[in-house]
C-alpha cells in the first residue's frame, strides 16, 4: 500500500510567489525542502497562478495523485474593490528592463475597466497611480458590494472541489503589509470580512481551514507589501507541513 502524500497547492502568488524571493526560496520548493528534512513522504505540485481570482482555480491542474489540496484564493478578488475605493488609475510606462519571455504572462481584470497582462517582461508595465479615497459611503457600498461577490463565488468553489473526494485545507487571507498606514488599516478591515465568508463557507462544506493570517503578520514576512516574503514563505510551508 502506498501511504505517500501527494499535496496540490492551488489558488494564486501566496503559493505561486517565485517573482518575489530569491530563486528557489518560493513557498512550494521550501515546502519540498522542509517535507524531505523531516522525513515526511510526501511531494508537492505547484498549480496555483500568479494574478489568479477565484473564478480561475477551476482550470488549475489537481493532479490523479492528490490527496490534499491547499487552497489560498480571493486576494486579487479583494485587490479589484480595493483599486477602485483608492480610486486608482493605471499610467503605461516603458519597461526599462525589458526582457522578452522572462516570465509567464498572468491575465487578469481590475473591475470593469482593464483586461491587461500583468508581467514583468512586458515591453510596457502599468504603474499606479493614487488620485482620492472614496466616501465612507461609497467605500461602505464597494464592500458590501464585493463581500456577496466573494461568497457566491467561494461556495460554489468549494461545492465543486469537495466533489472531488479530496482532503482540503482553506487558508484564509493575511495582512498586507501596506506602507501607507491608513491603507494598511483600511485593507486589514476589509480582510477580516472577507476572512469570515472564507470561514463560514469552509463550515458549511466540512473543510478544514488554516488561519495563516495569526502567522503571517510582521513587514519581514512580506514582499512587494502583498507577497510572501522567503521568511513568510517559510512560515507558510511550515504551517502546511504541521497540516498534512
Amino acid at each position: 500500500m502506498n501511504n505517500r502524500k501527494h499535496i496540490t497547492l492551488l489558488g494564486d502568488s501566496i503559493f505561486d510567489n517565485d517573482k518575489y524571493v530569491r530563486k528557489d526560496c518560493e513557498v512550494s520548493k521550501i515546502l519540498s525542502w522542509i517535507l524531505e528534512e523531516n522525513n515526511i513522504s510526501a511531494e508537492n505540485t505547484l498549480s496555483a497562478l500568479d494574478g489568479a481570482c477565484i473564478e480561475n482555480v477551476y482550470v488549475q491542474n489537481v493532479p490523479l495523485e492528490t490527496t490534499d489540496i491547499f487552497l489560498s484564493i480571493s486576494g486579487n478578488d479583494l485587490l479589484r474593490y480595493y483599486y477602485e475605493i483608492f480610486n486608482y488609475e493605471y499610467k503605461e510606462i516603458k519597461n526599462p528592463n525589458y526582457v522578452p519571455n522572462l516570465h509567464k504572462k498572468i491575465k487578469f481584470k481590475i473591475g470593469n475597466k482593464l483586461d491587461q497582462y500583468y508581467n514583468f517582461s512586458e515591453k510596457y508595465l502599468y504603474k499606479l497611480k493614487t488620485k482620492t479615497l472614496k466616501s465612507e459611503e461609497e467605500i461602505a457600498i464597494l464592500v458590501k458590494k464585493m463581500c456577496i461577490e466573494v461568497n457566491d463565488k467561494y461556495d460554489k468553489l468549494l461545492s465543486y472541489l469537495t466533489l472531488l473526494g479530496i482532503r482540503v485545507v482553506v487558508c484564509d487571507i493575511y495582512f498586507a503589509w501596506m506602507k501607507d498606514e491608513k491603507e494598511r488599516e483600511l485593507i486589514k478591515k476589509v480582510i477580516k470580512e472577507v476572512n469570515k465568508i472564507i470561514k463560514a463557507n469552509c463550515e458549511k462544506y466540512n473543510v478544514e481551514f488554516l488561519e495563516i493570517s495569526s502567522i503571517l503578520k510582521e513587514e519581514k514576512d512580506f514582499s512587494h507589501e502583498i507577497e510572501p516574503s522567503e521568511v513568510g514563505g517559510f512560515k507558510l510551508a511550515k504551517l502546511i507541513k504541521d497540516r498534512i
